[in-house]
């Protein structure tokens, strides 16, 4: 029962004061009352107040990226569908080149956010030993080779466009350059599918084990290659 008390009160020192005392215990089965304090409140409403959230905030990545982040990336999406092959009436207003550019960066800032929740839950699971089943499921469809092969075909796809808008613009002699409305979805194509090709290996580089990454370099490239013998285990004859 000692230890019991003593490891709930460890969680509790450091996790700090009430507002973060409150993740913590959501999270475990300890179970903890609240007590009044007598004398004057010594928080401060603004330091202590910011401190909290940021906690909070730092506690959720799926509150703090994913959330933000998908429903930037659909409104951007959705919008650069209704604007990328020329002007649109959109809510009585003329949708031109600038809201498109608008959308663009929508979207672009979105997948972002989406791809360092990927990053955020891979370290806190892989080295905070946290579980999130939605993760959990996006990892084992999303492994590093189909994200590879998914980003290199938005990336082919968005250089083909621009090499088709490129192409007659330099036959033209470098003269007026057209299609404004098609090269602003290519060019995200382009940056969204390098995001993904790179952010894929940085996933991977988190996920390797600890034990693996403790090890010497080159000790790791030989017995991925099969050039070390097994392991056996120490014994001494006393």
């Amino acid at each position: 029962m000692g230890a019991v008390v003593d490891q709930a009160w460890e969680g509790i020192r450091r996790a700090g004061r009430s507002g973060e005392v409150i993740v913590v215990d959501n999270g475990s089965a300890d179970r903890s009352a609240e007590v009044a304090a007598a004398g004057e409140s010594k928080l401060r409403r603004l330091g202590d107040g910011w401190r909290h959230v940021r906690f909070m905030l730092l506690s959720s990545p799926s509150w703090l990226f994913l959330g933000p982040g998908t429903g930037m990336l659909l409104l951007g999406l959705a919008g650069m569908l209704a604007v990328a092959g020329e002007p649109a009436d959109v809510l009585g207003r003329r949708w031109q080149i600038h809201a498109l550019l608008a959308l663009v960066a929508l979207t672009l800032i979105g997948a972002q956010l989406v791809q360092l929740w990927a990053l955020a839950r891979t370290y806190a699971r892989t080295h905070l030993g946290e579980r999130d089943p939605v993760h959990e499921r996006v990892g084992r469809l999303l492994t590093i080779e189909r994200s590879v092969l998914a980003g290199a075909s938005l990336a082919l796809a968005g250089a083909g466009i621009l090499a088709w808008i490129a192409v007659p613009w330099a036959l033209d002699d470098f003269g007026e350059l057209r299609h404004e409305y098609a090269t602003a979805p290519a060019l995200t194509l382009l940056g969204l599918g390098l995001q993904v090709v790179f952010s894929s290996f940085l996933v991977g580089l988190l996920a390797m084990r600890a034990a693996e990454t403790s090890r010497p370099r080159g000790e790791i490239a030989a017995d991925a290659k099969g050039e070390l013998p097994p392991r056996r285990a120490l014994t001494t004859d006393r």
